[in-house]
């Protein structure tokens, strides 16, 4: 349902390359997967015009019967905006978007992946995947999930049309971001946030869990939260590989371009 400019994986129906995976094929990919000794699954694909949300919620309950000790990490906040449009709830705003992610989570879906974030910036938006769900959208879906105790990750996708700058503040709403989860599970494990300096020289609460101290002795945060909050567990940065879309004229990232990004997006979150 979108042809996105950087991208040089999408088929539209008839062409090359083109594929739909029906229930049983999915079913025998998750057995082959927990034979082989998997313990997660990551499911994401191209917005598909014509299934109907049933076949999503159908997809999670038959793997989670075929392999019930595997993780499901499925579905991008593009797609859940999509999901929820072809439900009939693409109206209903945020509490569309919560009963698609409440039903999905029902049906055995664990946690989301961070696709879809690219860059928020709506210049870089409109030049790069015109038609995609902005910063806002892509925000809201994963705030949405955390609020549902759904961990999800988080990407950035560089290298192409934007700047520098424009890598920093989607890095800066990200972090924003994961504080507004890390105060819910804060307040819900009844541990007082720390009063912090914002870059403006604002003061706001922040919690700090980056220790040593008495509660985290190993300077980290748990791997599980029991919290009423999911949160980000990852940042990925994806560099943009140019060759076979419409923007092959770019050249790729450097490897020490790489190396900063990956190195800001660990110090950022």
């Amino acid at each position: 349902a979108l042809s996105c400019t950087f991208c040089g994986f999408y088929r539209k129906k008839g062409e090359d390359g083109a594929y739909e995976y029906s229930l049983d094929q999915i079913r025998s990919e998750a057995r082959q997967a927990a034979e082989a000794g998997a313990t997660e699954l990551h499911i994401v694909g191209g917005l598909h015009p014509w299934l109907p949300f049933e076949y999503y919620t159908d997809m999670m309950r038959l793997i989670r019967e075929t392999a019930p000790q595997i993780h499901i990490k499925a579905f991008t906040a593009v797609e859940i905006v999509h999901l929820a449009r072809i439900a009939g709830r693409g109206r209903d705003g945020q509490e569309g978007i919560r009963s698609v992610l409440h039903e999905l989570k029902d049906a055995g879906l664990g946690s989301l992946p961070g696709g879809g974030a690219e860059v928020f910036d709506d210049r870089v938006h409109d030049a790069a995947f015109k038609g995609k769900i902005r910063a806002d959208q892509w925000l809201d879906v994963h705030r949405a999930a955390h609020e549902l105790k759904l961990n999800t990750n988080a990407t950035i996708l560089y290298g192409h049309v934007e700047q520098r700058q424009d890598r920093i503040h989607h890095l800066m709403r990200l972090r924003q971001e994961q504080d507004r989860a890390l105060r819910d599970w804060a307040i819900d494990q009844k541990i007082a946030p720390q009063r912090a300096v914002q870059h403006d020289g604002a003061e706001d609460e922040a919690v700090v869990l980056s220790g040593p101290d008495e509660m985290y002795p190993e300077a980290r945060l748990p791997a599980a939260l029991p919290g009423r909050s999911g949160i980000f567990q990852a940042i990925i940065p994806l560099p943009f590989f140019p060759d076979g879309s419409a923007l092959e004229h770019l050249p790729a990232p450097t490897g020490l371009e790489n190396l900063r990004t990956l190195a800001i997006a660990r110090l950022m979150l």
